[in-house]
């Protein structure tokens, strides 16, 4: 394992390979980032803890090992934003307090526990017939959430989104779901759109 905490100075990853979990903490407003890639084989938690520190990881390998998870928490108003080659399994307890950027580039995007934004969600699916299922009722996405999955096979059967926003409203921005879409609210306000959501289930 690698647990390293840079006190008020940023992370900038270079190329890492760590057979265990890694954890990662920054106070500065540059946060963690990466400038190559960083192939973990266990879970995977960075913190910013001061000064809005952004977490920036578009180079992430979290090997699709069973169990494995993802835990982001920034500052303030942190953004943070990943593209990681597997999917994403995030964690319980995950807290983004600007805006969050999931991508998965081979598997799906799922959770296991609640996941706090405190700006826009954007969450993507890249190889086809992956799902996106954020259906734990304690999620609350503030902002806008978009949703991007994409088939090879008929439309509408595979590479579904299933979204539960406990007790936030939700607002969709311009969103394109190869299959089913499923999306739950407990506001007043509902569910509503600012963008086109394109649905072939």
């Amino acid at each position: 394992h690698v647990i390293f905490d840079n006190g008020t100075t940023d992370v900038v990853f270079g190329v890492s390979t760590i057979a265990g979990d890694l954890t990662v903490i920054s106070g500065n407003a540059s946060g963690i980032t990466d400038n190559g890639t960083v192939t973990v084989d266990g879970d995977v938690s960075l913190t910013t803890d001061a000064n809005s520190g952004v977490i920036n990881m578009n180079q992430l390998v979290q090997t699709a090992l069973a169990g494995n998870t993802l835990l982001l928490n920034t500052d303030g108003s942190g953004a943070a934003t990943i593209v990681n080659t597997q999917g994403v399994n995030l964690a319980g307890n995950t807290g983004i307090g600007g805006a969050a950027s999931i991508t998965a580039t081979t598997g799906t995007i799922t959770q296991t526990g609640a996941l706090i934004v405190g700006g826009t969600g954007s969450f993507k699916t890249t190889t086809d017939d992956q799902a996106i299922t954020l259906d734990t009722s304690t999620n609350a996405i503030t902002g806008e959430v978009d949703f991007t999955t994409n088939t090879s096979a008929a439309p509408g059967s595979a590479g579904h989104v299933i979204f539960d926003n406990g007790t936030t409203d939700v607002v969709f921005g311009v969103s394109t779901i190869a299959g089913d879409l499923t999306v739950i609210s407990g506001n007043a306000s509902g569910i509503t759109d600012n963008g086109t959501v394109t649905v072939d289930g």
